[in-house]
């Protein structure tokens, strides 16, 4: 497996496979909300976004914000569905708090995602927050 990062910004909805997964984790995609979120969020310095492939061919993607060069806040998350469970999301997580050096990784999950959290290692708390689709949890991962 190949874990890269993606630079320029304009990639990340100018390729087609990047931009239908982004799309496929967002509601109501469109090209112009997906071509917003790369504009806003990834193209500012503290903006990062990795892809990681296997044979060619892209499994997963991950979007984050890097705070005060030690932490990482997770914005955007997907691994295609035939591919999870098998690590992937773990290998590219693992892969990107090496390359960008932080001792702290931080998101806001669905309650469906905790599996992977609590597996990889990161501390729960509940939101105080529900929205429509159910309940949210602040979760912190401490290198």
């Amino acid at each position: 497996m190949e874990i890269s990062r993606i630079t320029p910004f304009e990639l990340i909805y100018e390729n087609k496979e990047i931009s239908e997964l982004l799309g496929s984790i967002i509601f109501n995609p469109t090209f112009g909300k997906i071509q917003n979120i790369a504009q806003s969020l990834y193209a500012k310095t503290q903006g990062r976004f990795y892809v990681i492939k296997s044979d060619g061919l892209l499994i997963g993607l991950m979007g984050l914000s890097k705070i005060d060069n030690h932490k990482l806040v997770v914005n955007h998350f997907a691994v295609k569905a035939p591919f999870q469970r098998h690590k992937i999301g773990t290998a590219l997580l693992t892969g990107i708090i090496e390359a960008e050096g932080v001792s702290e990784v931080v998101v806001d999950a669905s309650e469906e995602d905790m599996p992977f959290y609590k597996g990889f290692g990161f501390k729960i708390q509940k939101s105080e927050f529900e929205e429509a689709r159910g309940r949210r949890f602040y979760c912190v991962f401490l290198k």
